[in-house]
């Protein structure tokens, strides 16, 4: 697991607002995956952005638990050791069987969550008050994003200067098909027009 830097500064909520790409996380997904959370389990794990390690934690994992061991340094002061433990809390899936979340360990909080964000403790992403990346760029560019997404779903080349297609992908219902493409083009046109505006197409030169 790594954390990413800051982007560039394309937007004022960047400046105003951290983002999860500027924290340490605990996924609870890559934890089940690595067979981490397994009764009795020991894990150090270590953060290497650029592979240079600026961080990690001690894991262990019991029943219902998982254990955190760390330490951290505080401004003009020594290292200090963390040790607390986080409830693990299961809940049905709409699909069948069950889905596994952290327990926000935020004493005023204790909501479910699948990632959870360091620095003096673990804790949701609303109690550290993160936004995601894409919260922090223009509106149109967040449309252009939301459009991609549509493209993927009718199996068309990503980009809205590529070309579309008027087939329905294979087991789509029409009503579907209908509403995506509607929405698609409501999406693709305020990326337009927001490139637009960032270039100056159109404006009065005189």
């Amino acid at each position: 697991m790594q954390v990413g830097g800051v982007g560039s500064g394309r937007s004022s909520c960047i400046r105003r607002r951290a983002t999860t790409e500027d924290f340490h996380k605990l996924d609870l997904r890559y934890l089940v995956r690595s067979g981490l959370l397994e009764v009795g389990q020991i894990s150090s794990i270590r953060w290497a952005p650029g592979g240079k390690v600026n961080g990690g934690i001690t894991l262990r994992a019991l029943s219902g638990v998982v254990e955190l061991d760390y330490r951290v340094r505080k401004l003009g002061r020594e290292c200090e050791r963390k040790q607390y433990s986080i409830n693990l809390v299961t809940t049905a899936s709409n699909l069948g069987g069950s889905r596994l979340w952290f327990e926000c360990p935020n004493a005023s909080c204790r909501k479910r969550a699948a990632i959870l964000y360091g620095g003096e403790t673990f804790v949701c992403r609303k109690c550290r008050n993160l936004a995601y990346p894409s919260q922090c760029l223009p509106r149109w560019e967040r449309a252009m994003l939301k459009a991609d997404r549509i493209r993927d779903r009718l199996n068309w080349k990503p980009g809205i200067f590529n070309r579309t297609s008027l087939e329905k992908p294979k087991g789509m219902h029409w009503k579907t098909y209908e509403q995506l493409i509607s929405r698609y083009c409501a999406l693709a046109n305020e990326g337009f027009d927001g490139l637009k505006d960032l270039i100056g197409y159109g404006r009065d030169k005189s």
